[in-house]
Formats: structure tokens, C-alpha cells, sequence
């Protein structure tokens, strides 16, 4: 649930600015269609790695900050993001060995 603690702390440090939330909804549902849209199972990990690059940079900047004060519904759209996300990915993680 990593994420789920980096969405938070987007959310928090875009309090007052409705940009910074709806660039990181939208920065992490283009993994989730580049991840989507892959074909075989080396296409997912490189987006995997990309995307948990980026969440380590995320994961950085937001340290410290306060999760009570956390937008449901943004919070919602981060989890639905994740979990189609990680469907895509299971495709080829989890597909037999040819």
C-alpha cells in the first residue's frame, strides 16, 4: 500500500491547488495505460520499473506530511487507478513460461 501513502501525501501537499492532485491522477494513470497497453511481460516490467521510479521520487517529496486531512474521492481514483494497474501487470507476472 505504498501508493495508497505516496496519494496521500499528494493530496496533502496540494491542498489549495487542485493542479498538483489532478497532475499526479493523471502522471499515474499513464502508467497504468502504458502498462495496460503492453504485450508481453518485458513491456510491463519496464513500465513498472518507470512508474516505481517515479513513486520513490513521489514517496520523497511528500515525507512528513499529514494524513488526516485526506480528499476521499482523490484518494478513491488512486486506488482505482492501482488496481487496474496491477490487473494489467499480473497479464504476464503471473502467465506461465512459454
Amino acid at each position: 500500500m505504498r501508493n495508497l501513502v505516496i496519494a496521500m501525501g499528494l493530496l496533502l501537499s496540494a491542498c489549495g491547488g487542485g493542479d498538483k492532485i489532478d497532475q499526479a491522477l493523471s502522471k499515474f494513470d499513464g502508467f497504468k495505460d502504458s502498462m495496460c497497453a503492453c504485450t508481453d511481460k518485458a513491456c510491463t516490467e519496464k513500465t513498472h520499473e518507470e512508474y516505481k521510479q517515479w513513486e520513490n521520487e513521489m514517496e520523497k517529496s511528500f515525507e512528513g506530511t499529514d494524513k488526516d486531512k485526506i480528499d476521499k474521492s482523490k484518494l478513491e481514483k488512486f486506488e482505482v487507478i492501482e488496481k487496474e494497474m496491477k490487473a494489467c501487470r499480473r497479464k504476464f507476472r503471473d502467465a506461465p513460461k512459454s
